[in-house]
């Protein structure tokens, strides 16, 4: 299966690398990139491993999420036998906003 990362997750990506590198330095960093890398290869060849997320009932597509790092997990969705990683979340901020943002 093919992975696509929307804007969102570049966005997301970006902002975590570039923030967290003062906060937890060059290593943890490189860490959770190679994780990064990980899952999505880990993804595209076992889509439906991700647990679906039920605070997106309502949405128009089902979300799924796969903790990356005890702080962040991917969130994606499955169209066309293309998984698209929608964002990264820091497990620490409030569910409410990613529903906002993935609207």
């Amino acid at each position: 299966m093919r992975v696509e990362t929307t804007l969102q997750a570049e966005r997301a990506l970006d902002n975590i690398l570039s923030c967290s590198t003062d906060i937890y330095g060059k290593e943890t960093i490189k860490k959770f990139y190679s994780n990064l890398k990980l899952y999505r290869h880990l993804l595209a060849n076992n889509p439906l491993m991700g647990i679906e997320e039920r605070d997106f009932s309502n949405a128009i597509f089902t979300y799924r999420s796969v903790v990356i790092h005890p702080l962040f997990k991917v969130i994606y969705t499955i169209k066309d036998n293309v998984l698209y990683i929608a964002d990264i979340w820091d497990t620490r901020r409030d569910p409410e906003l990613l529903r906002k943002r993935l609207e």
